[in-house]
């Protein structure tokens, strides 16, 4: 497993958006439609990308709260195990 430290779970987030979506402009201050590549449907492939590789549950009202990568950060940092 990799470090958990915030700096490091913001890396892994971004990496995990930019392979889900075949990009590569992923940046801390992204959300949902910025990229425009990250669409509601992408979203839901992202969140299932988030839960498999931090190993977290992240139930439907969550995933309708988590639309940019700070938001998605401060919820594994919370529920990290």
């Amino acid at each position: 497993m990799f470090d958990l430290s915030s700096e490091n779970i913001l890396k892994e987030i971004i990496a995990v958006i930019n392979q889900t979506l075949e990009i590569s402009n992923t940046s801390s201050s992204s959300e949902i439609g910025n990229p425009s590549e990250w669409d509601s449907l992408h979203h839901i492939q992202i969140m299932i990308e988030i839960e498999n590789k931090f190993g977290v549950k992240i139930g439907a009202m969550m995933v309708a709260k988590l639309v940019s990568v700070k938001k998605i950060s401060e919820f594994i940092m919370e529920n990290k195990k």
